[in-house]
């Protein structure tokens, strides 16, 4: 293992040493969080020998130096960018080993990357270098329906990978709200969620083996089957770590059966705070639902300029919910997650009318907003991914809320609840007061 984690060191803090010298120390945090060192540093573009040996490796056409090309990729989905120094698209493993030892030879950071779909920053090149763009590799290599699982490469799209599972009456858990875009080998770089993610777990518990590739240029198989773990799960280290260990080629990935039976509520409540303590209420009383979606007043409002779901722009807060099973159990839950919302803070649930009722509850709720001109400016300044626990989810929202409100700004919040760790909870409820200050100095600024 300190080998793994040194080979890690040297993935994303190694960048050349001209212009660089001043960045070595700094926390790979800080460093996302500040696009502009980069081109401070008056940092040179990549040598055309080096240029060459990677045309060499990928091929002539799969190598990307054209300034306005690379500018296409500057940005994932959040709010950071930094234009990167070359891009190269491979095709197999093998190509993806040899541009990494190319990276190595020259002391070149390297980010691997896939959709772009992320919020983390995690696919953005802070410190220049190669953006690993992976999304040529986008086959599904194997589909077992007797031992549910599948073997696919890491550009493969997640809603695509389900499409091919249906068939077999098998479906890919985790679904981010992104997941007509985004691929596995992202999700599995960032261990994504998605509003299943209470019920059905994250990535990493889909996730049942991988190959990967590590700043050396070495390529391993980790497994995380039950029968395999002895020992220091690599694979659970490895998802999740944001393309700082490695680069993802293959991914063998959990199927679950598709669900006989799916109900679909809607309860609008008067504020997000009774909405929340709906949510705290409905997991007090033994209910689990597959999904479990809020909305505030301004999200809905967006949401229904566009889609026309049906959904009470009067309303404070939207709170959908998704409850899966046999016919009998859904009903059941149904029934039973309808009680606290007509008794204890809000009008009774009901199925929602439109196409919500007959589709995923995200499809609209995390889209819609992102459709409307007026809210792309705040879009631009605020666009984080928190995950909070049910039991901190009554408080969670009012730093947020609050700065928007002294800062005359519109605010588009949505939550889901989410079974990932308390520990990852505490940290993104402690990380609003530093982003509600960066917001109002940066809204200031440009007053």
């Amino acid at each position: 293992m300190p080998a793994l984690v040194e080979a890690a060191g040297g993935w994303r803090r190694g960048g050349r040493s001209a212009g660089l010298a001043g960045l070595d120390d700094a926390p790979i945090r800080g460093l996302r969080a500040q696009p502009r060192a980069r081109g401070a540093a008056g940092l040179m573009p990549l040598p055309a020998s080096v240029i060459g040996e990677l045309k060499k490796v990928a091929g002539r056409d799969h190598v990307i130096t054209a300034p306005n090309d690379l500018r296409i990729f500057e940005r994932d989905g959040s709010i950071e960018g930094a234009v990167p120094d070359a891009i190269v698209l491979p095709s197999n493993t093998e190509q993806v080993a040899a541009v990494i030892k190319v990276a190595a030879r020259h002391n070149i950071p390297i980010v691997p990357r896939g959709a772009g779909t992320g919020l983390s920053g995690g696919a953005v090149t802070i410190r220049g270098g190669i953006a690993l763009q992976m999304t040529r590799m986008r086959r599904i290599l194997e589909i077992d329906p007797v031992g549910q699982t599948a073997l696919v490469e890491p550009g493969v799209v997640n809603q695509e990978l389900s499409l091919a599972a249906a068939p077999h009456q098998l479906f890919y858990a985790p679904d981010p709200s992104s997941q007509k875009a985004c691929t596995i080998g992202g999700n599995a770089a960032e261990n994504s969620g998605g509003p299943h993610c209470l019920y059905y777990g994250v990535t990493t518990n889909h996730v049942l083996g991988m190959e990967v590739v590590l700043a050396d240029g070495s390529v391993h198989w980790v497994s995380g089957d039950a029968a395999d773990r002895i020992g220091l799960d690599l694979c659970g280290v490895l998802v999740g770590s944001e393309g700082t260990l490695c680069a993802i080629t293959k991914v063998k990935v959990r199927l679950l059966r598709i669900p006989p039976s799916i109900a679909t509520l809607l309860a609008a409540f008067p504020s997000i705070d009774a909405a929340s303590q709906a949510v705290s209420a409905v997991i007090g009383r033994g209910i689990v639902p597959a999904a479990l979606e809020m909305m505030d007043k301004v999200t809905v409002g967006a949401v229904e300029a566009h889609y026309r779901a049906g959904y009470p722009t009067d309303a404070g807060a939207v709170l959908l919910v998704e409850v899966d099973g046999v016919a009998e159990s859904t009903r059941e839950c149904a029934r039973r997650r309808r009680r606290p919302s007509a008794t204890s803070y809000g009008p009774a649930a009901r199925a929602p009318s439109g196409p919500w009722g007959a589709s995923s509850p995200t499809t609209t709720s995390t889209t819609g907003w992102c459709r409307d001109q007026s809210c792309r400016r705040c879009c631009r300044r605020s666009a984080r991914s928190a995950c909070i626990t049910s039991c901190r989810s009554p408080t969670s929202f009012t730093p947020a809320t609050a700065t928007c409100t002294q800062t005359s700004s519109s605010t588009f919040a949505t939550a889901r609840c989410s079974s990932r760790s308390r520990r990852r909870a505490r940290r993104c409820c402690t990380q609003w007061s530093s982003w509600a200050a960066r917001s109002r100095a940066s809204m200031a600024s440009d007053s």
